[in-house]
């Protein structure tokens, strides 16, 4: 978990700088003391238990799970699982048949707040670089869940998930 808190915030710290170049140069200074300090204090109290993780006489190799089977669905960003509480029968003959297992179906968003996360893109679009930046990253990070390739209703497709990239309409 760490190491994925750990790429999203370089993705986001990614889109930043691509939103907002002359801002970013100018707070750089600020920002890269902060970063050293962030990262000596990890460096410490992280050494011994990252350590211990990865050359310790129990340490983990090879591949932990087969690859593209523990990806979002498409369909699950809509359908409810029997994760949630209220998950129509219809919507379960469909998730049930998803790929991985139960726990971690876990992508559903449900279209009401899908409706009106895009909404408030849409609203805050111009005025609010927060809200550009935090709408990008959400997407990559949604796209990015989604494996190597796409799932649909739990069969997996031959479409690599980074030509899901050429269906966004340019955000600039």
């Amino acid at each position: 978990m760490l190491a994925t808190e750990g790429l999203v915030a370089v993705l986001a710290i990614a889109i930043v700088i691509a939103l907002h170049p002359a801002r970013v140069r100018e707070k750089a200074p600020y920002a890269l003391r902060a970063l050293a300090a962030a990262g000596l204090t990890a460096l410490v109290l992280g050494a011994f238990p990252l350590a211990v993780q990865f050359l310790g006489p129990q340490r983990v190799s090879g591949t932990l799970q087969p690859l593209n089977v523990y990806a979002s669905d498409l369909l699950n960003f809509v359908l409810p699982t029997r994760m949630q509480a209220f998950a129509p029968a219809p919507a379960l003959q469909v998730t049930d048949q998803l790929t991985g297992n139960l726990t971690e179906w876990d992508a559903y968003l449900g279209i009401p707040l899908i409706a009106l996360l895009v909404g408030a893109v849409v609203r805050g679009w111009k005025n609010s670089a927060l809200m550009r930046t935090c709408a990008l990253v959400g997407l990559a990070v949604a796209i990015l869940s989604m494996g190597i390739t796409v799932h649909v209703g739990g069969t997996m497709t031959a479409l690599p998930v980074p030509m899901l990239a050429l269906a966004l309409p340019r955000l600039r």
